[in-house]
């Protein structure tokens, strides 16, 4: 609901800009179903369809895209989990990510700016950036 209400609050002036954008977060697991929880990919889901759905209300005054990250380094399981329950959830990202490394935040911000500031004729598209992780199906 977050998602929307800020969409709504921000319209207007997105529009009145001529060059609004918005940049949408959801996770590999609204494109998947599969996540930390039912709920969490159901949610995760909901913002897809909002961006896909929000793309075709407020075109052509603005554009409206979503990053889909996978498993970002220094995320919410950082905070939650006892370092040898982090350090065996990271362990299992880097053995099933083909690219073998952790996304960093700074690679979904400088996603951000591009969706942002980039080409104007990006609008309705859903970018997954979780290292090659949905390669493995």
């Amino acid at each position: 609901m977050g998602t929307f209400q800020m969409i709504r609050a921000c319209r207007g002036a997105l529009e009145r800009s001529g060059r609004g954008a918005i940049v949408n977060y959801s996770s590999i697991a609204g494109l998947s179903g599969v996540g930390s929880s039912v709920a969490y990919a159901a949610s995760k889901g909901a913002v897809i369809s909002l961006t896909l759905s929000m793309a075709r209300s407020l075109a052509p005054h603005v554009r409206v895209n979503a990053i889909a990250p996978g498993y970002v380094a220094g995320g919410l399981p950082s905070r939650v989990l006892e370092p040898e329950a982090l350090a065996a959830v990271e362990a299992k990202y880097l053995e099933t990510q083909p690219l073998k490394r952790l996304l960093q935040p700074d690679e979904v911000a400088a996603l951000t700016l591009f969706l942002v500031n980039g080409p104007v004729g990006i609008t309705g598209e859903i970018i997954r950036i979780d290292n090659g992780l949905h390669l493995n199906g």
